[in-house]
């Protein structure tokens, strides 16, 4: 773990892919059918952060469950 403090979002994700809790999806999501039905399983099962980085008609990336663990809690902070 990292004694650095994290000043944004995107450091945090970094400091979250390098610890291995991250979890990026490339591929094509729609955020009206797929993208809460991704997360709602992969949070139910204490799965990593989520990172979709191919939304449907966005040119934004969406992030997810980045505090559902104890360990990324304390990662950030």
């Amino acid at each position: 773990m990292s004694n650095k403090a994290i000043h944004s979002t995107r450091e945090f994700i970094n400091l979250l892919e390098k610890e291995k809790e991250l979890l990026i999806i490339d591929k094509e999501v729609d955020t009206n059918e797929e993208l809460a039905e991704i997360q709602r399983r992969i949070t139910s099962q204490k799965g990593k952060a989520i990172l979709f980085t191919n939304i449907k008609n966005s040119k934004f990336s969406v992030a997810t469950n980045l505090y559902g663990s104890s360990k990324r809690i304390e990662l950030a902070f």
